[in-house]
């Protein structure tokens, strides 16, 4: 391959390239199926867990209100 095949395909590929990194961040569609019997769709509460021995139990509380950044 010569060197303007390159030259004339390169924005084209730099086209491409930014489409799919820009797809990567995109954010996924949620689907419409049960949020576990919860009426508001952006509210979950998750199943029982075991730790060491305990378990623990998520509990329902419509006021908790935080948002933050994870470790």
């Amino acid at each position: 391959m010569s060197a303007s095949f390159f030259s004339r395909s390169l924005p084209a590929y730099l086209v491409l390239a930014l489409m799919l990194i820009l797809s990567a961040c995109a954010t996924p569609r949620s689907s419409s199926g049960g949020g576990g019997g919860v009426s508001n769709s952006s509210y979950k509460i998750g199943k029982p867990y075991k730790i060491k021995g305990r378990w623990y139990h998520p509990a329902e509380d419509p006021s908790y209100n935080k948002v933050g950044i994870a470790s």
